[in-house]
Order: C-alpha cells, then structure tokens, then sequence
C-alpha cells in the first residue's frame, strides 16, 4: 500500500541553510523537490572556489585510483584536504610513470631478443648474418631493400616476429662493416643491441633479473602507499564528492528571500512530528508549512509503497515495473493472488511442486531476509504450493507417474479434458480483465480524470456483455459440455442481459473518448472494446502451457516403457523430468506475467513518475 506522504516547505535563516542540509541527510527521510522559480540562492564566490577544490580532488584521487585500484567512499565528518591529497597524488604518479618507462623498456627489450633469437639459426662459418628490421610501416621498402641485397650478391632469408619482419642477410666477415654503412645510409634499421646494452647478455640480465626486480620494489610502495593512506582518500572522495552535492542541492532546491532560505520536498506523514523536533534543534524560529497533496499534485508525488509480507515478497515483481500513481491502487495485491494461481494452474503437477517448494525454501533460508533473492524464493515457493494443490487436483505427480503407481485419482484429468481446460483458462481472462477494468475505473475516479473513468466502465460493460450473449449460446454453435446445460436453460435471460450491457457498455465508450478527443476518437475508440476481448481470450495461453506441461511429463514416463536396459531408461526418465521442471519454472512465470503486464495492467495500472528518494548519505550528504 501507498505510505501516506505530506508536502512541507521550511525557512530557517539563510546562514543556516547548511546545517539545515546537514540534519535533513542525517534524519533520511527528506525528498527534496526542485526549485523553478526565479528567487534562487546562488552560490557565493567562496562556496564556488569549494567546489572547484573539491573537483580537484575528486580529479586527483581517479588518478590514483588509476594505479590503486578503486577507492569505496567512506562517509566521514572530516574536513576537504587538497594538499594531502595532492601530496599522495604526486608520489602515486610519479611511481606510476616509473612503472611505464620500466615496462616500456621492458618491451623494448623483449622485441630485440625475440629478433636476436631468430637471427641466430642463420649463424655460419665464415659469414655473419645481419639482421635488418622492417616495421609494418616500413614494409612498403621491402623491394628497395632486397635490390640492394642482391646488387651485393649477398643471400637473405625474411623471418615474421610479432608485428615485424626481419631480413636476415648473410654478409662476408669482412664486408659486415661496409655494407652495414650502405644499408644505414638509405634509411634502414640494422639490429643491434639497445641503447645502453653492450651485448645480449645485458640485455638478457635485465629482462630476467634487473627489469622484474625494479617493477617489484615499485609495486611494493604502491601497496605501502595505498595501505598507509586507503582510510584517508575513502574520506577524502566522500566529503569532496558530498561537498559537490551539497552546493549541488543549494542552487538547483533552495530558494532565498533577504533573510530567510526555503526549501521545498516531501516527507512520511507520519514522520512529522521528527522533522518539527530536528528544526527546532536547527534553529528555534525555523518555520515548516505542512500541506496534503491535491488531487492534481497526485501525478508528481513521490511514491513509496509500503506492504508487510507476503504482500512485500511480491512487490519484488512489481518494482522490476514501477509503482503506481499516488493514491491509485496497489497492483501488488493483484500480482500475489493471480500470479500463483496461473503458475499452479500452468504446472499443475504435485511431484514438481513439492520439489520447488524444497528448492525455493532452501534458497530462502541462505539468503537475506528483505533482499530480492530472498523475495523472488517465497514467491516461488508459494508458486510451487499451488502447484501442489493443482496437481492434486488434476492428479499429478511426476506427470501420470502417481496414478500408474495407483497413488491419486484425478478429479480433473486435464490432458483428457483439453476443451474444459480451455474454458477455465478464458474464465480466469473474463474473471481479471473485468476486476481490472473496474479497478481502471476507481484510479481514474481518484484522479478525477472522469472520460477516462467512462471509458473504462463502458469497456466493463460491453465484455460482460459479450459474456453473458456468448456462454448461454455456445450449443447453438455445436459445443456441447455437461455443465453448459444449466445455463444454457438461462439464455432467455442472460442473453437480452449481455445485449444490454454491451449496448450501455459501447455508448460509455463512446461518451469517454468523445468526452477527450470528440466524435471520431468517439467512434475509433470502440475497437477498443475488442482489443480488451482479445486480451481476454490471450489468457488461453493458461491452458496451451498447461497440457504442454503435463504432456512432456507423461512423455518422459512413457521411457521407462520403450528403453529396455534400467539404468538408460532410469536416466532418461529423470533427464527428461529435470527438463519438464525448468520449463515448468520458466513458461508459466514469462506467461503468468505477461499475462499480469500485458492484459490486466494495462486497464488500470497508472506508473508513478517519481519514485520516493530522500537525501541519505552516513555522512552530510
């Protein structure tokens, strides 16, 4: 249900403003509403340079954490402090530029080794193979190079490394030196060792020695660092971040007069006589106006609903939707009566729910009570228990598994009776449809929005009467069912009654949507009445899942009959019984939903624009 909220605006000197903010965040029960007008409360020059600090700061600690790792607010009162975090900032980067030349010449050395290892399969007697290194972008070059190769009359092999290519010349000892100088001069890259290395031993020691230890002995004052200080930047990214909100909230909700500054918002109703007793400690001349909101003001009111379980576990479903208009009703009643009432209808197998009632119980108990996880499991649960009853009904356990072991009789074998099935199902569609088209009508009469009131009745009407003209005839059109003849006996009655009531039910319409659009919208709108059929006979998708559910049941059953060898068919009975159970979990909660979502919501259900958020911070904001 709604929990009841007041609208309150409250003055207290302009000096005050802050420790105003301050208290409503600790007390978090305060929903701030934007200021529109024109008599602002602007910022002064020095509440801007502390806003410009505190986004240095924020700028700062996203550079550590950059080489730290993320840093988690830790909401303490304490005060901004640039300069140590500057400090940490400074120290922290400068090692992480360390770090990079490090790792950068660490690469740089990888590379060389890696050609140095592939030009030394082509060592040779009497010749020296001589490695020229092409990039990707230099590998336009490759012909002039391998020209002046062969001018020389020298032999060349190309070997692939990473993202380069090395042409490996094999040169005389003795021309190693000049024709070294002709391939330099043109522009090409002869590999040698790196500036710095004499030989590949350096450079062989520092990749596996000198290189890793520095890298270490870095990250080991950057763990220092972060243990040292952690504490100190969580309070400082909180209380810069607070500050930014804070001066955030001034301009964007207070408003000012010379003397006094206003703030706007909603609270709890039942939470008044706290907010009268925090200004007071405010300062003892703050004054607070209390106003019930209108009719008109029910669109914008921040909404929270508040329900006790088992009502809450479903309001789960509904908060994946959103809540609805202020005052209007809460569709959480409705989702935890029909929502169970279509899964067991849908699964309808005793042995199955009696496993989900297991299954969902556990993971209840090992979650946290008031949490989703633990939310969604008690719905389930309860879901699995109708299931139990369904599938006692229907005599269900395991599919026909019960009844061959002569354990149940069903009292409604749905599988033999698909028509009756049918019918049920499009009875529960008349049973929701029409509850909800009478719950659209007290939303519209709360929100005065009166055409739409008419709109919705009309439709009331007009698909109770295209119930009561088509149940009492149904034989006419060849469908026989024992439990027709009574009221096929009414149809005297029943039928001018349903020809009435549509009548009444399409004039209603017609008057709504005129009422809101004029004559065409009028005469448009009574498609809508079909479309609300429609919706209707969309809920036979209860019977469709249903013998689907029962059907594959009885199929896996049916393996323990043709598979000769036990231990096979035991396997396939149960493989096909785990399918059955996952797919009996998962069609009737996307059916059942949609169902709820789709058909029924949609004749009542009005969202809320504005979900209940008051500041609440553990810290000034």
């Amino acid at each position: 249900m709604h929990v009841p909220i007041a609208k309150v605006e409250i003055a207290v000197p302009k000096g005050k403003w802050r420790e105003l903010l301050n208290s409503l965040t600790y007390w978090g029960n305060f929903h701030v509403e934007e200021y529109e007008g024109e008599h602002r409360f602007p910022l002064t020059p020095e509440e801007e340079e502390e806003r410009k600090t505190a986004r240095k700061v924020l700028s700062m600690i996203s550079e550590v954490e950059n080489l730290l790792g993320a840093i988690e607010e830790s909401p303490v009162d304490v005060d901004l402090d640039y300069d140590g975090v500057k400090r940490i900032r400074d120290e922290v980067v400068e090692i992480g530029r360390e770090l990079i030349k490090l790792r950068e010449e660490q690469k740089r050395l990888s590379d060389y080794m890696a050609l140095s290892e592939a030009l030394k399969g082509y060592a040779s007697e009497g010749e020296t193979p001589l490695g020229i290194v092409l990039s990707r972008s230099e590998i336009g070059s490759k012909t002039l190079l391998i020209n002046l190769i062969e001018k020389e009359g020298l032999t060349h092999h190309e070997v692939v490394v990473g993202d380069r290519t090395l042409i490996v010349v094999l040169v005389p000892k003795d021309r190693v030196e000049e024709f070294t100088e002709k391939v330099q001069k043109r522009g090409f890259t002869v590999l040698k060792p790196p500036k710095g290395y004499a030989s590949l031993e350096e450079v062989n020691h520092a990749l596996t020695s000198g290189i890793p230890q520095k890298i270490a002995e870095l990250t080991r004052k950057l763990s220092e660092i972060k243990e040292k200080y952690l504490g100190f930047l969580k309070a400082q990214k909180f209380i810069a971040r607070d500050i930014i909100k804070v001066l955030r909230l001034k301009e964007k909700s207070f408003s000012a007069s010379k003397f006094l500054a206003f703030l706007k918002g909603w609270i709890p109703e039942e939470k008044l006589d706290e907010l009268k007793t925090l200004l007071h400690a405010v300062d003892r001349d703050a004054i607070v106006k209390v106003e019930k909101p209108k009719v008109e003001e029910y669109e914008r009111v921040p909404v929270a609903l508040r329900n006790s379980p088992p009502l809450s576990w479903f309001q789960s479903l509904l908060d994946i939707y959103a809540p609805p208009v202020y005052k209007t009703f809460d569709p959480t009643v409705m989702i935890a009566i029909f929502f169970p009432l279509y899964y067991g209808f849908m699964l309808g197998d005793a042995g199955y729910g009696i496993v989900g009632m297991f299954l969902f119980w556990t993971l209840a108990q090992i979650t946290k009570p008031g949490g989703a996880a633990h939310n969604l499991s008690m719905v389930y649960f309860i879901n699995s228990f109708m299931a139990v009853i369904f599938g006692l009904l229907f005599g269900e356990i395991f599919g026909d598994w019960g009844i061959k072991m002569g354990l149940i009789e069903p009292l409604f074998h749905r599988t033999h009776n698909g028509m009756d099935l049918l019918f049920i199902a499009i009875g529960f569609g008349f049973l929701q449809v029409l509850l909800s088209m009478l719950l659209g009508v007290w939303n519209n009469l709360v929100l005065k929005h009166k055409e739409h009131a008419l709109f919705e009745l009309g439709r009331f009407f007009a698909i109770l009467g295209i119930l009561l003209l088509v149940v009492p005839n149904l034989k006419a059109i060849g469908i026989d069912r024992p439990w027709l003849s009574s009221i096929s006996s009414l149809s005297g009655v029943l039928t001018p009654a349903g020809a009435i009531s549509f009548l009444i039910g399409a004039v209603l319409v017609f008057i709504g949507e005129m009422k809101s659009g004029g004559v065409i919208k009028g005469i448009v709108g009574q498609i809508e009445i079909f479309s609300a059929f429609g919706n209707v006979l969309s809920y036979a998708r209860l019977a469709a899942v249903g013998l689907a559910s029962a059907i594959l049941a009885e199929i896996a059953n049916h393996f323990a009959d043709i598979v000769p060898i036990p231990i096979f068919a035991i396997t396939v009975v149960v493989a096909f019984h785990i399918l059955a159970f996952i797919l009996g979990i998962v069609d009737p909660t996307i059916q059942g939903m949609r169902l709820q979502f789709v058909e029924a919501f949609t004749k009542f259900f009005l969202p809320a624009s504005r979900i209940f958020n008051p500041i609440r911070k553990g810290g000034r904001i």
